[in-house]
């Protein structure tokens, strides 16, 4: 046998063997799914059986498309991804924020309310306020106005849980980019129980793009 054919084979070997490492990850990755499914159906009350989730929806002013984020969710003490809140010069109309909890457990019975308040183009302040019922997999929604005419100044949104325990909180973060300058806004954790005491800023109509809104559901110490 040649020096070429021993290297041949033991590429084919090599390549055998990342082939089922992968093979084997994805079976691990499903199986561990399966698994997570089992002990929650047993284990109602375990920490991974339940999700808070939310979703943004908006219509383009300029050009009349819908925009959907889709159920973004996150698990108790594990930051969801960012959910895209979109950009000021594209003037989103008929903003709403969507939220529920999902799962068999000890989320199924919480409340989850939302909090917005905004100063529209005549100075008026607007309040809005909706809340999950007490079930599972109940949608509340609350509207987060017009970029046009509606709510464009001092805009701050809160949102919380009630439990049976109440030792949950629900936090929130907001993150933006400055049109002009392109400064990054950050607007650190505000957390709230039951409470509407913490609001995060969402920033003046008109300066703010890449707007991103991220949340956690956290267990209090």
């Amino acid at each position: 046998m040649s020096n070429s054919e021993k290297v041949n084979i033991w590429e084919k070997v090599n390549i055998s063997a990342v082939v089922a490492s992968v093979i084997v990850a994805a079976t691990g990755v499903f199986v561990g799914i399966y698994m997570d499914k089992i002990k929650c159906f047993f284990k109602p009350q375990e920490s991974n059986c339940s999700e808070l989730c939310m979703k943004h929806t908006r219509i383009s002013g300029t050009e009349g498309d819908v925009g959907d984020t889709g159920w973004i969710c996150s698990k108790e003490d594990r930051e969801s991804e960012l959910m895209y809140l979109g950009d000021d010069d594209i003037y989103w109309q008929n903003q709403e924020l969507s939220f529920k909890t999902e799962g068999v457990d000890k989320f199924s019975n919480a409340k989850i309310c939302g909090f917005y308040s905004g100063v529209n183009d005549r100075g008026a302040k607007i309040e809005r306020n909706d809340c999950s019922e007490s079930s599972n997999n109940y949608e509340g929604k609350i509207s987060l106005g017009n970029d046009i005419d509606c709510c464009g100044r001092n805009q701050n949104l809160a949102v919380t849980i009630s439990s049976q325990k109440k030792n949950y909180e629900i936090c929130l973060l907001n993150r933006r980019k400055n049109s002009s300058s392109g400064k990054i806004f950050n607007s650190g954790w505000q957390c709230n129980s039951e409470n509407p005491v913490n609001y995060i800023d969402l920033g003046d109509h008109g300066k703010w793009k890449d707007q991103y809104l991220r949340f956690e559901i956290r267990k209090k110490n």
